[in-house]
């Protein structure tokens, strides 16, 4: 990755070089351009110039994941059910029609074709050199699509950029609330029983006050001064549960340049939601992933800076209650004049049953969404205003050329700046050793009048409640190499309570996760030993498997026992027992360790519904997380710590519950516990083409069980079940970094590379990059 491409070839020696497998011909006008491939079948593309470099990304993106591709772009087409029919989701909540209906009142493929004409000139011929070698290999391959093309009877149209924009704003509404959950009224009966406390844990923050200047807090609270806002300090529900990633600074390596992991932590599917690859052009020579359809590089490194994001769930839709009548029909009061709705007459076709018509209303806040809302008066009609749809004018794809095209940290973080869907959490580093993190995305600044910064819906019929602009990115939350040498992030708590300009009443939590808590926890612990890390020190974390929330619990139940000498159910007692080998031997979530069969059945809901500890700690992961936290330290402090009876009543309830579930799961033989266990991992299916909406495998033939894997829980770092991609890279030497994405970079049953990561994911192996 540190070359170009002439020293690039020899580094590839060492593995199965396959071929090259198109050379673009003069007359395409994008000059001279290779397409090799590794062993594992990932493409490296190789240009002279940029667009290039993209046209060979888009041919072999095709070769690779070619109906993926199309099936997604049905699916945000809201053209689901013409393909499939009117299909269930496997949960039976939701049907492919409902689906479309959803798609076409969004509009996402609506307004990326409006998108589409506002792209500034670089970003369209980029876009535009993608598309067309999506579509030169849809033309030099037309008799040799992936078989599902026939069976599902779809006609692959030529790609388009409005298509690439719309593929990415559908991945990234996967990780961005839709606005239909906002309260319509503020009007309601408040339950002070059921009350969680919230406690804003600083110490868990990504960004501490230490770390900025004096300057940077003053211009803040003067902008939430002059836009009229109320300050806050902080959200009030758990972040979305996506991603981590650390990097470690030069200060702290024994390189003297950043080390990189990242890892998104969303399921693996069959074939993967991602797709990685390596791009050199004129400007750029950068490796990373996507999704099938659209170059944005997500995470990834070239030879000097590498990043990687995690999920933020920045607040950017809210509704509008619109002020209507009768005797005004398709209009809409605003600032006392009546405007007039724009109407749109769709068909939605509909595989083996009747075709369905259906009406969109838009308003400039964006569309009517009843139909999406339940529960609604009959006579409140509701707009939703959402990015991006809002904002048609600005695109990610300006940030993620600028980011891959970064010679240092300090490059990219102002690349980043230009960064708008979906909001989320980076960190980075360089190879000169910097580091650092940046909330990104478009936040909206609210109305003065807003309530609860867009918890609730605003009215609709005047001005005054307009959202006023986006938060300057320079405002957003960051920092530059913190005094503590290192960075995590893992959906927890952005920055500390000095900041009070609102992110949106979603975003970023108010406390810790269990996965950033056990990063942290190793990172200090190697410091305790040593001031500098490895690079191999730094990749090690990545295969913990220790969720400290359950084994906090557990320890907890020892002292109940041991020290306190207090009363335990039988259950509880039973399971204690159990888990003494697995506790004394490192409290691992491993597959092959007994008492991991029992821990993986535990559920430790934070609630006040549930445990009166809510009202005292918070509640969710955070509240958890504060009480893993305290009971910590206080034990630390005191080995004979009491406990409360509410704490002994939470310890005791859950595994009095674990045991029993794990007991009615694989019965009263407990020496058959771990081998019951082994064989049901094997009964789950990765279903072929099951979409993140839930839909069901579009070809059962090709369904896989799913392996035996050494981590499958969810709270620890390196859970395989969520391992979609890892990207380690040492920024001393990118040459030697190292990724997996499971289970192959191929969508076609017949490809060598449709299995070509599977058994290095199994075995827990990263492959070289």
């Amino acid at each position: 990755m540190r070359h170009r491409k002439p020293i690039f070839i020899v580094s590839l020696i060492t593995c199965v070089l396959y071929s090259i497998i198109f050379h673009v011909l003069a007359d395409e006008g994008y000059g001279k351009m290779d397409i090799m491939r590794d062993q594992w079948g990932i493409p490296h593309i190789f240009s002279d110039t940029d667009a290039g470099a993209m046209y060979g990304l888009g041919y072999a993106t095709a070769e690779d994941r070619c109906f993926q591709m199309y099936y997604m772009l049905r699916i945000v087409q809201g053209r689901l059910a013409e393909t499939i029919g009117n299909v269930k989701t496997i949960d039976g909540r939701d049907t492919s029609l409902n689906s479309d209906r959803k798609m076409r009142i969004f509009g996402f493929y609506r307004y990326a074709k409006v998108a589409e004409k506002n792209l500034e000139p670089e970003t369209f011929a980029l876009l535009q050199a993608y598309s067309n070698g999506v579509n030169r290999y849809i033309k030099d391959n037309v008799d040799k699509l992936h078989y599902l093309f026939s069976k599902y009877e779809i006609d692959p149209e030529p790609w388009t950029p409005a298509d690439c924009i719309a593929i990415w704003w559908k991945f990234g509404s996967w990780f961005a609330g839709d606005g239909l959950r906002d309260k319509i009224s503020p009007d309601f009966k408040k339950d002070d029983s059921q009350e969680e406390k919230i406690i804003f844990d600083d110490a868990a923050a990504v960004v501490k006050r230490e770390d900025v200047s004096d300057e940077w807090v003053a211009e803040i609270n003067k902008y939430i001064e002059k836009h009229g806002l109320k300050k806050q300090q902080g959200s009030y529900t758990d972040p979305p549960k996506f991603s981590h990633a650390w990097v470690i600074g030069g200060s702290k390596t024994t390189t003297g340049s950043a080390v990189l992991v990242s890892d998104p932590q969303t399921p693996v599917w069959n074939p993967s939601l991602l797709y990685e690859y390596h791009i050199s052009g004129k400007t750029f020579n950068t490796r990373g992933v996507g999704v099938a359809g659209c170059p944005i590089i997500l995470i990834g490194f070239n030879e000097n800076v590498a990043y990687g994001m995690s999920a933020l769930g920045g607040d950017q839709a809210d509704l509008f209650l619109l002020k209507t009548d009768a005797s005004h029909p398709d209009q809409y009061e605003y600032d006392d004049k009546w405007k007039d709705m724009k109407i749109f007459e769709e068909t939605i076709k509909v595989k083996n049953g009747s075709d369905e018509k259906i009406t969109i209303k838009e308003t400039h806040h964006g569309p009517i969404v009843n139909d999406l809302i339940m529960n609604l008066p009959d006579d409140q009609q509701v707009a939703l205003k959402r990015f991006p749809m809002c904002d048609t004018k600005s695109d990610a794809y300006k940030a993620s050329l600028g980011m891959i095209r970064a010679k240092d940290a300090f490059e990219l973080s102002s690349a980043l700046a230009n960064w708008n869907f979906p909001t989320a959490n980076c960190i980075f580093g360089d190879s000169k050793g910097n580091i650092g993190y940046r909330a990104i995305g478009a936040y909206p600044v609210r109305s003065a009048k807003a309530i609860q910064w867009g918890g609730y819906a605003h009215d609709g019929s005047s001005s005054e409640w307009e959202w006023q602009e986006m938060i300057p990115a320079n405002l957003l939350p960051q920092v530059m190499n913190p005094k503590d040498g290192y960075l995590v992030t893992a959906n927890h708590r952005v920055i500390q309570s000095f900041y009070e300009l609102s992110l949106g009443h979603s975003t970023g939590g108010y406390g810790e996760t269990d996965r950033g808590m056990r990063i942290k926890e190793r990172i200090r612990e190697h410091l305790l030993i040593s001031d500098k890390f490895t690079p191999e020190d730094v990749l090690i974390i990545q295969y913990d498997s220790v969720n400290i929330s359950k084994r906090t619990l557990i320890q907890l139940g020892f002292h109940i026992r041991d020290v306190l000498k207090d009363e335990l159910s039988e259950s509880s007692l039973n399971a204690l027992k159990y888990l003494e080998g697995w506790y004394k031997n490192g409290a691992q979530s491993n597959t092959f360790t007994n008492g991991t069969e029992l821990l993986n059945n535990m559920q430790m809901i934070f609630r006040s519904g549930y445990f009166s500890l809510a009202k005292i700690y918070g509640g969710g992961n955070a509240g958890l997380a504060n009480f893993s936290k305290a009971i910590f330290n206080r034990l630390r402090e005191n080995p004979n710590a009491r406990l409360s009876s509410e704490e002994i009543n939470f310890v005791d309830t859950v595994l009095k519950n674990t045991w029993d579930t794990t007991k009615n799961r694989y019965g009263s033989d407990t020496r058959k516990w771990h081998e019951k266990y082994i064989d049901s991992m094997q009964n789950e299916k990765l279903r072929y083409y099951q979409s993140l909406e839930g839909f069901p495998s579009l070809d059962e033939k090709f369904d896989i069980n799913y392996p035996i894997l050494r981590v499958t829980d969810g709270g620890t770092i390196w859970s395989q079940r969520s391992q979609a991609y890892t990207q380690y890279v040492p920024l001393h030497d990118t040459d030697q970094s190292k990724t997996i994405l499971p289970i192959g970079q191929s969508e076609r049953p017949d490809s060598p590379f449709r299995f070509s990561t599977y058994s290095d994911w199994c075995n827990g192996i990263l492959h070289e990059a």
